[in-house]
């Protein structure tokens, strides 16, 4: 599509960037925290039993660099894993709070839903028996889904961040900007917002293709802001890594 001069939103530099899940990396290393993450390369392998006592690790979560709804995601203490593969510690949280998805459209945050697993299941997916329902998330969640969104190299016309907490961390689980569910039938005007922002990148000069975001300067808010009414100038949020 990119070679053909096909109009992809997003923008195929971010499609290729966030298909596979290595992309977590390149965002703690910016500075978002995620669960701790073992990245494991294609023909290593490595000792799950092993890792979990060395780590002081309950369990863990391994699933493949490339997958969406929890495709070969499993929960395990033990086994020979190949990669390449994740294996994250497993945070209780999510049996607990759930796990939270914050949609942004434009760069900023739309609405909210929290996602909770069926009991003695740690996946959130409907598929599995997950339950979802619309939220008001805590002014810390969104403060750290923006600061996420703004890690990008590229602006995206839209993004799911999907997080877990407890009552004092934070952890990135994915951040989703392919074609991710966003549930906007659970919020009056969701849909609307969305096709607004489709429209107007689309009639904004004939497609000009979105170029590396360098800096971001006041001129660069103030003309995105023109030409999007609906999305709005923020400040600059710093982000620290949980502790």
């Amino acid at each position: 599509m990119e070679r053909d001069g096909i109009t992809v939103l997003n923008p195929p530099e971010l499609i290729r960037w966030n298909h596979d899940k290595i992309y977590l990396s390149e965002l703690a290393a910016k500075g978002v925290p995620i669960p701790e993450t073992i990245f494991l390369a294609p023909g290593d392998n490595l000792d799950l039993a092993s890792v979990c006592a060395s780590r002081g690790w309950t369990k863990a979560v391994v699933k493949p660099q490339i997958s969406a709804s929890a495709w070969k995601t499993e929960c395990r203490t033990s086994g020979v894993i190949c990669g390449p593969m994740l294996i994250q510690e497993y945070v209780t949280a999510i049996e607990i709070e759930g796990e939270w998805s914050l949609v942004y459209v434009h760069g900023r945050f739309s609405h909210a839903v929290v996602k909770r697993p069926r009991s003695g299941d740690f996946r959130v997916q409907s598929e599995f028996g997950g339950q979802v329902q619309e939220t008001h998330p805590p002014a810390r969640l969104v403060k750290f889904a923006d600061a996420a969104v703004e890690k990008l190299e590229f602006p995206s016309l839209f993004a799911r961040v999907d997080l877990i907490s407890d009552h004092e961390n934070i952890w990135l689980m994915e951040l989703e900007l392919i074609e991710p569910e966003l549930f906007l039938d659970l919020l009056p005007g969701a849909a609307a917002r969305v096709a607004d922002c489709i429209v107007s990148e689309l009639s904004r000069q004939t497609y000009t293709p979105f170029k590396k975001r360098q800096v971001r300067t006041e001129g660069m808010l103030e003309a995105r802001a023109q030409a999007h009414p609906f999305c709005r100038k923020e400040d600059e949020i710093p982000t620290k890594r949980a502790k």
